[in-house]
């Protein structure tokens, strides 16, 4: 099914991501900055609400959905940002981290867990699973 998006008429989209329920968009703006979209979706497609994170870095949208129903975000200052996946739920939480801050990380799923690959400083890339609760 096709759901439009009135919010993102007339916005430049840069780059986009879904992964299950969740979509985000960059978007540029016509003053040079950077929003971030943020889409919820109901199950069947017809409903969903959506937040705007001012003034992002440009870079690709970088999170993962996991089976637990809540959906974690990599920050521009490398805090994960946690919230629940389903449209109308309230509530997010921040996890700050020093192991966070070592260099350029990418979220994916690995078994459905959250996993982190990380390229350090060095050029090694480092990979490992994180553990979080819901929001």
């Amino acid at each position: 099914p096709q759901l439009r998006i009135a919010e993102l008429d007339g916005c430049k989209i840069v780059s986009a991501k879904r992964d299950g329920p969740i979509a985000m968009f960059l978007v540029a703006r016509s003053s040079g900055q950077y929003d971030r979209i943020i889409l919820r979706l109901n199950e069947d497609f017809t409903r969903y609400d959506l937040r705007t994170v001012a003034d992002v870095e440009p870079r690709e949208p970088n999170f993962v959905t996991l089976d637990t129903g809540v959906c974690v975000v990599l920050e521009d200052d490398n805090t994960l940002e946690i919230f629940s996946t389903i449209v109308g739920k309230d509530g997010r939480r921040q996890v700050k981290d020093k192991a966070l801050e070592s260099g350029k990380i990418t979220l994916f799923k690995y078994h459905g867990k959250l996993a982190a690959a990380v390229e350090g400083n060095d050029g090694i890339t480092t990979l490992s699973t994180l553990t979080l609760g819901g929001p």
